[in-house]
């Protein structure tokens, strides 16, 4: 199941590229830097809800049209966290040798 920031924010990303729009070009559109944009796009942090009306007016959208998940085309599962562990290979049982 995938949570609400982050169905929304693979949404944002969605809306702007089929609009055309650059990250950078976005970014200025709602006043935020490059990263805060980035952030939102990414799930990281999500907007205060008066900037989310400014989004809308960015992306040329009504409102309600930034929570409509069922047009969406990108909905996977939220990618895996890495992991830094690695697997060692079995180490061979010594009962069963014959000595």
């Amino acid at each position: 199941m995938t949570t609400l920031r982050y169905r929304f924010a693979k949404r944002i990303a969605e809306l702007r590229r089929f609009s055309g729009m650059k990250q950078a070009t976005f970014a200025d559109a709602i006043s935020l830097t490059l990263k805060q944009a980035g952030e939102i796009e990414r799930g990281n942090s999500f907007p205060k809800p008066e900037k989310l009306e400014i989004i809308a007016k960015a992306l040329n959208v009504p409102l309600k049209e930034l929570f409509d998940f069922s047009k969406t085309r990108y909905f996977p599962t939220p990618p895996a966290m890495p992991t830094t562990e690695t697997r060692r290979p079995a180490k061979k049982s010594r009962r069963n040798q014959d000595i």
